[in-house]
């Protein structure tokens, strides 16, 4: 594999709330359904709960959720709040019971919510999944059941600076040790040969992860000879 081909899990996924069976509305996308929820709420409005509390993401995902409330026959009740305040909010939603209909998650959280029992399986909504790879999948499963399904799906790439590898006379690299070399010889003063997010958190180890699988190594043994020379 070479350093133009990786691409990596999806980051983002949308879980359905513990409540009201009209979550299978949003989660269904625009394909139509119904069904009243065992919370007694009404199952002609939908709340969400989400974290693009910032622009033009908040715009944009309104527009999205307004067009398929539109075409299903909802409301929406929609509330943001800021990315780092979303699980505590949502862990104190699940253990006061007041969870919304539909909740968007980054996928590495998925699991430690449904722990709480404060998701609903989709297998309850008889959602079909079978339009999603089994990598996205299996970020949203827990205990054999799939909790969420991913409306985006981010990858990782590496990009370069077509005229500063010509004015050095470098190739592309095509291989990580090309890479390597190439970053190597393109350092100079201010200027990095190779940069990425190293963040203190999932962020940073997701940004890891390309480098670790193609170098024949898995989360399952990070001491492994595998990752330490990826790192």
């Amino acid at each position: 594999m070479t350093t133009r081909e990786y691409i990596v899990r999806k980051k983002r996924i949308l879980v359905s709330g513990a409540v009201a069976a009209a979550a299978t509305l949003a989660l269904a996308g625009c394909g139509g359904g119904g069904g009243g929820g065992e919370g007694g709420g009404d199952a002609s409005t939908l709340t969400i709960l989400d974290y693009y509390d910032n622009e033009p993401d908040s715009t944009l995902v309104q527009e999205a959720l307004d067009a398929c409330a539109e075409t299903v026959g909802v409301e929406i009740e929609r509330e943001s709040v800021p990315g780092p305040d979303l699980i505590q909010t949502v862990l104190q939603r699940a253990q006061s019971k007041t969870m919304p209909d539909v909740l968007m998650l980054d996928n590495p959280d998925v699991q430690e919510i449904a722990a709480t029992g404060g998701l609903t399986p989709l297998s309850t909504f008889d959602i079909d999944t079978s339009p999603f790879t089994q990598s996205i999948l299996d970020a949203a499963t827990h205990e054999g059941e799939v909790y969420g399904l991913g409306p985006a799906v981010n990858t990782l790439g590496l990009f370069y600076n077509v005229d500063v590898l010509e004015e050095a006379g470098i190739e592309p690299p095509t291989t990580w040790g090309e890479l390597k070399e190439s970053a190597a010889a393109l350092t100079d003063g201010d200027r990095y040969g190779v940069a990425f997010s190293a963040i203190a958190d999932y962020e940073g180890a997701w940004q890891f992860l390309p480098f670790m699988w193609t170098n024949g190594g898995d989360e399952a043994e990070l001491d492994s000879p595998e990752n330490a020379e990826a790192l």
